[in-house]
């Protein structure tokens, strides 16, 4: 679960710095 946390959290703050968000 924590694992899937992580990537979570990766992926939405990559999206952010690309702002695809």
């Amino acid at each position: 679960m924590l694992e899937f946390e992580l990537a979570a959290d990766l992926r939405d703050q990559i999206i952010s710095l690309r702002g695809e968000k």
